[in-house]
């Protein structure tokens, strides 16, 4: 599991202080190595689904599959986005395994990842991802509607929240933008609002990898504190039109003590919805 263009490894050693003899077989003869499970949202779009892409097109009835992961595979109950995006692509959670120890495999094919984080992005992650999203949402809302704008106060984990993003959202309804919590929406809905023509508008992260999954019909704006990389990529493969906005001035950053890694505070929230509104107005 590698990120970035130095391909730096992640949460792994290329150094096993274990003996052969140490090693339990394998149960089964064949599996298939599907790289890490990771259950953030957007690293499991990235890192965890990027290995699955030679199934786009036909499923994988009785094949058994290898994760790593830091945690049981139980886990998945509890992020019903993994199971959604498993279950479009015809794949069973009791196909995929995690071993706790050393295990001696007699057969092991290992899948390239078609998308690595902040490096690089092949065709076939799209054809992957438009075929979960074309099953979870096959039709697209055509009609007119008022810009929507991300919210990220009802979440309960993430890597970058906003201090005052109330008053945002309180200056945008006010305006006739619509708030949108992706917390509180299924899987097929985000990918159904991602479909539609409509202005997005939130900061940037991993609800707007969404893109992937949908026709390039809506039109993204995002608040943008960091490089997007990622997203960088995501909006290529897809075909999304996308703006960022940058702040002006350096915004604090308050770490740690909340539901996010990096919480930050706008000094003019008021100005900043009204600004958003403003880009969403100008994008043809």
């Amino acid at each position: 599991y590698r990120r970035g263009p130095d391909r730096a490894l992640v949460g792994q050693s290329r150094v096993l202080a274990a003996l052969p003899t140490d090693a339990d077989p394998a149960p089964a003869g064949h599996y298939v190595y599907a790289g890490p499970l990771i259950l953030q949202y957007g690293h499991f779009l990235l890192a965890t689904l990027a290995r699955l892409w030679p199934y786009a097109a036909a499923p994988a009835p009785g094949t058994r599959f290898l994760w790593h992961a830091a945690h049981d595979l139980s886990a998945l109950d509890a992020h019903p986005f993994a199971i959604q995006m498993l279950d479009a692509l015809g794949f069973a959670p009791s196909q995929f395994t995690r071993f706790t120890r050393p295990t001696r495999i007699k057969r092991l094919t290992v899948i390239a990842p078609a998308f690595e984080e902040n490096h690089f992005a092949h065709q076939a992650f799209q054809r992957l991802c438009r075929t979960i999203g074309s099953r979870l949402a096959p039709a697209t809302d055509n009609r007119p509607r008022p810009p929507a704008y991300l919210a990220r106060t009802q979440m309960t984990w993430g890597v970058k929240g906003i201090a005052n993003e109330g008053p945002i959202c309180g200056a945008l309804a006010a305006l006739g933008v619509e708030i949108i919590h992706p917390a509180r929406l299924g899987l097929a809905d985000q990918v159904a609002l991602f479909g539609s023509d409509r202005v997005i508008l939130g900061l940037t992260g991993s609800a707007f990898h969404t893109a992937i999954f949908a026709p390039p019909r809506s039109r993204l704006i995002g608040i943008e504190l960091y490089s997007s990389d990622n997203q960088l990529l995501i909006n290529r493969l897809a075909g999304a039109r996308m703006q960022f906005l940058r702040p002006r001035t350096p915004v604090e950053e308050v770490f740690g003590g909340s539901a996010f890694s990096v919480v930050v505070g706008f000094p003019d929230p008021v100005g900043i919805a009204r600004d958003l509104l403003r880009a969403a107005q100008a994008f043809a």
